[in-house]
């Protein structure tokens, strides 16, 4: 249970970080003049696609060693396991941020090109 707790506690404070590494990356654009809007447009949608696919992961990691450990009585059976879970759902994230700007990428320049729209 200290163990979720503090993972909690963790998790939390990646996707602060990683929000303020994004909105970093947009004033840098922003800053230097180039296409800042659309920045903020693939970055919020790789955001929120990582927070839904991680978010989906973890609770899938979080079943696996719960079933891990009551299934078995080795401990370390539960840590390799738990550390399996645990890097599948860090490439569920990385790979929901992927998709999602490029997916949020590619709206974004169908809108601006439908629209004749400057950026």
């Amino acid at each position: 249970m200290q163990l979720a707790r503090h993972a909690k506690r963790v998790g939390q404070g990646i996707w602060i970080v990683d929000l303020g590494l994004r909105i970093h990356d947009v004033y840098q654009d922003y800053e230097s003049g180039a296409d800042w809007k659309r920045r903020m447009f693939v970055e919020a949608g790789g955001f929120m696609t990582a927070l839904a696919a991680g978010e989906l992961a973890t609770k899938l990691a979080v079943s696996a060693v719960g079933v891990a450990a009551v299934t078995t009585r080795s401990g370390w059976v539960v840590l390799l396991v738990g550390g399996a879970a645990t890097a599948a759902a860090t490439a569920a994230t990385m790979a929901g941020d992927a998709v999602g700007q490029g997916v949020v990428g590619s709206l974004y320049d169908s809108i601006v090109e439908s629209q004749q729209l400057k950026p």
